[in-house]
């Protein structure tokens, strides 16, 4: 489990693509930042993607990574020496300071406009319908493993206003129009969605079902 603030950014090392691909990155700090510091086996957060260190050498941690996996998000399109965000899984008793982020990426989304001014940056996410729906206005959503507020849905995607201090400690201030950008959207959004969605299948399957209740409704009884 993550929160969305992302500790920083970190540089691609290597980065094979294949069935299982594997991606190390120069992680610096992050390994003298926490009393712990980054064990084998944890979970760490690259670019909003649940990642397990599978090896590590310096300041360079390794990850394998499936081949769906690199479909499905935009790690796959990672270059050496391209910046991802990354973030150290969260410790039970840690400030949360941004909103519960599994890591689990919903889909990829493109950046269509950046907006710059001297109080923000404007970011407009261009998606597919399956996701904006569970998206809102002043909700949560996770950009490349980032916790930002929606701050206005549109037709085909949405916009989020970034602070500059949020553009310089992650790898926004390297992206461009065009870019692709991983999204996870809020879980609770996900739980309402499901249900809402179980409810009027429900519905509908009952108007459908031959019942007492219908046959008394339609006179036959």
């Amino acid at each position: 489990m993550f929160t969305g603030i992302v500790q920083g950014t970190a540089k691609v090392v290597e980065i094979k693509v294949a069935e299982m691909g594997r991606l190390v990155v120069a992680i610096g700090g992050a390994l003298s930042e926490r009393e712990s510091g980054v064990k084998i086996g944890d979970s760490v957060a690259i670019n909003g993607v649940c990642l397990t260190v599978v090896k590590i050498d310096g300041d360079k941690v390794a990850f394998d990574v499936m081949g769906e996996t690199l479909k499905r998000t935009n790690l796959g399109e990672l270059k050496r020496d391209g910046i991802v965000n990354y973030e150290l899984s969260l410790k039970p008793n840690e400030r949360i300071s941004g909103h519960f982020v599994t890591g689990h990426v919903d889909g990829t989304g493109k950046i269509g406009k950046i907006e710059r001014t001297v109080a923000q940056t404007d970011f407009y996410i261009n998606c597919n319908e399956r996701l904006l729906c569970e998206i809102v206005e002043r909700g949560s959503v996770a950009l490349d493993g980032i916790s930002l507020t929606v701050a206005e849905v549109l037709k085909s995607g949405f916009r989020v206003a970034i602070i500059p201090h949020t553009l310089e400690v992650t790898n926004l201030k390297f992206r461009k129009v065009g870019d692709t950008v991983n999204i996870e959207t809020d879980i609770i959004a996900k739980y309402v969605r499901n249900f809402l969605t179980k409810t009027e299948s429900e519905q509908k399957e009952k108007k459908n079902r031959i019942t007492e209740d219908f046959l008394k409704e339609q006179g036959f009884l």
